[in-house]
């Protein structure tokens, strides 16, 4: 008997949860642009939308060669007023790669008008499954975050055999760099305008 791999199995039920609590589910791919806060912005008269730009999954018709390394992790920026956040899923080097390669990719917004994908975000979020030598410096420049967050002791400094510090996010200073293995819980906060973290 058959089982399928874990992943499959992970999936099902998350499928069968979603379909008998009623939970609309959306395919999404790069360009879409959800509003997490619709409800709150209408009844409590919110300045500020909350938005989730999708950058990946890519159409299959793209430049972009899908493979069983670059699966289609889902890789969002979000943005609340002028404040932005980027949240990498488990991106492989490949897709992280191409993320920060393809900024000049046209979006289509609601009103038809395409705009230039961005990249630069205040804070970077990075899943405990990724380590520094599973992260794109590329990323890392066209990010341009003020913060980090992260969940693994991934930002040692490292050296090549020159003398110069391999480890992408050397540049990020300390007081910005926030563990999660260090402090189980922190707070992002903004105002639209500025981020805290606590």
């Amino acid at each position: 008997m058959n089982l399928g791999s874990s992943t499959d199995l992970i999936f099902e039920t998350f499928d069968e949860t979603v379909n008998r609590f009623k939970i609309p589910v959306k395919e999404v791919e790069r360009g879409d642009e959800l509003i997490l806060n619709k409800n709150e912005t209408e009844s409590l008269g919110l300045n500020n939308q909350l938005k989730a730009e999708i950058l990946f999954p890519v159409s299959t018709t793209s430049e972009f060669k899908y493979s069983r390394a670059s699966s289609p992790e889902l890789i969002m920026r979000i943005e609340y007023g002028d404040t932005h956040f980027l949240l990498i899923g488990g991106a492989s080097l490949k897709v992280q790669k191409f993320i920060a390669n393809s900024t000049s990719t046209l979006r289509q917004t609601n009103n038809g008008v395409s705009s230039d994908v961005e990249l630069a975000s205040d804070v970077l979020i990075i899943p405990h499954g990724v380590s520094s030598a599973y992260l794109s410096s590329n990323l890392i420049n066209a990010t341009k975050p003020e913060f980090v967050i992260y969940s693994q002791n991934i930002l040692k400094s490292t050296f090549n055999t020159k003398g110069i510090k391999t480890d992408p996010l050397y540049m990020i200073l300390d007081s910005n760099r926030f563990n999660l293995k260090q402090k189980s819980t922190i707070e992002v906060l903004s105002d639209g305008k500025s981020v805290k973290i606590e």
